[in-house]
C-alpha cells in the first residue's frame, strides 16, 4: 500500500485532473482495501460495529447481525447483470453500463426483473457457525445515490435494486443476504434516502430493505492500537480528507423562564488544505424561541469539516417584547 504514503506526501496530485482527496472510489479502496491486509479485527469488524439502523443508539447494530466470524473475503466493484423475467439465473451478458455511473443498465419494465449493479464492495462473512453472510459497502463522499425510485418498472432506487441484486447473488451461493450499509461523510442518520428506497420496494411488492448507516468520520477512533497499514489510513482521514468525528458539548440548557429571544453564534473552520467547493467552512448558527416553544431550532444538514473546540458560553437575558402595533 504505498500508494498511501504517496498521497500523503501530495506527490500524485500533480497528475490528476483533481484533488484525489474529492475521489470517492479512492477513499473506498484506501480504507477498505487496508482493511483487507489486516485482521478483521483489527480493521474492518470494529468500523462496521458502529453502523445502525437508525438515528440512535437503541438501534440495532450491524455487528450483532454478522455475529461471530473466522475470516472476510473483500469483492470490489462485482458486475452483477440486470435480470430478467422471475428466473433468478444470471444473464451471460452483463448490463451496457457506459451512460449509468455505477447504477447499472437499465432494463425493461416487467414483473421480477432486476437492475444491474455494481457495489462498491461485497463483504462476505465467513461464520464460525451457519451459514456466511453477504452485505453490500455502498459509499460516498460528496454525493449522494446515483439513480432514484421510479413510478414504474423494476425497482431502480440505487440502495433498493443494490438490495435486490445482493439477495439473488447470495442465496445462489447459498449464504444470507444481511445488508446494505450506506457510508457517507455526514454526521446524520439518512432518514429521507432510506425512506426513499423502503417506499419504492414496498409499492413495488418488496419487502423493506436491511439498510444500516456508516460514517466515514469513525474510522479514526474506533480502532484501538492500530496496526501500521491502518495508522496510515487514519493519518489520511485526518490530515488529508478531513473526516474525523465532531465532538461539541451538550447545548446549553433550555431557559424556560424567557419569553422571547433571538441570537446568532458564528463559528469559522479551518480551511482545508485542498480546494472543494462543496465545503463551506463558515458556519452561521442561528436559534430563537418563539413564546410557549419548549425545543432548541437549528439547522442540522451542514457538512462539517473538522473538528473545533467547542462553542463559547452563552449568556442568557431577558428582552422586553411590545406588544404595540
Amino acid at each position: 500500500m504505498r500508494v498511501i504514503q504517496a498521497l500523503l506526501k501530495g506527490k500524485l496530485n500533480q497528475y490528476l485532473t483533481k484533488s484525489p482527496f474529492e475521489i470517492e472510489d479512492l477513499l473506498t479502496s484506501i480504507v477498505f482495501g487496508s482493511c483487507q491486509y489486516v485482521p478483521p479485527e483489527h480493521g474492518v469488524m470494529p468500523f462496521l460495529a458502529r453502523a445502525r439502523s437508525g438515528p440512535t443508539k437503541a438501534d440495532t447494530h450491524l455487528s450483532d447481525l454478522i455475529g461471530e466470524i473466522s475470516d472476510v473475503e473483500y469483492e470490489f466493484w462485482p458486475n452483477w447483470c440486470a435480470i430478467s423475467g422471475i428466473d433468478p439465473m444470471l444473464a451471460s451478458k452483463p448490463p451496457d453500463l457506459s451512460n449509468s455511473n455505477d447504477a447499472g443498465g437499465p432494463i425493461h419494465s416487467a414483473s421480477g426483473e432486476v437492475c444491474g449493479a455494481i457495489p462498491e464492495l461485497v463483504l462476505k462473512f465467513r461464520r464460525t457457525s451457519g451459514k456466511s453472510a453477504w452485505i453490500i459497502i455502498e459509499a460516498k463522499l460528496f454525493s449522494g445515490k446515483s439513480s432514484y425510485a421510479t413510478s414504474v418498472g423494476p425497482v431502480s432506487d440505487q440502495l433498493g435494486k443494490y438490495w435486490l441484486q445482493l439477495k439473488l447473488q447470495a442465496e445462489r451461493e447459498k449464504a444470507e443476504p444481511l445488508a446494505i450499509v450506506y457510508v457517507t461523510q455526514g454526521v446524520f442518520f439518512p432518514a429521507s434516502e432510506f425512506d426513499e428506497t423502503k417506499k419504492e420496494l414496498l409499492s413495488k411488492g418488496h419487502p423493506p430493505a436491511p439498510l444500516f448507516w456508516l460514517s466515514w468520520r469513525v474510522f479514526a477512533d474506533c480502532i484501538e492500537r492500530p496496526l501500521p497499514l491502518i495508522r496510515d489510513v487514519i493519518c489520511l482521514l485526518r490530515d488529508k480528507w478531513q473526516l474525523v468525528y465532531v465532538e461539541m458539548e451538550a447545548w446549553p440548557q433550555l431557559p424556560v423562564t424567557l419569553p422571547h429571544y433571538d441570537f446568532t453564534e458564528s463559528v469559522i473552520w479551518p480551511i482545508p488544505p485542498f480546494k472543494i467547493s462543496a465545503l463551506n467552512c463558515h458556519v452561521l448558527f442561528e436559534w430563537s424561541r418563539p413564546i410557549n416553544l419548549g425545543r432548541w431550532e437549528f439547522q442540522t444538514s451542514w457538512n462539517w469539516v473538522s473538528a473545533e473546540p467547542a462553542l463559547p458560553v452563552w449568556d442568557f437575558e431577558e428582552l422586553e417584547v411590545s406588544n404595540a402595533i
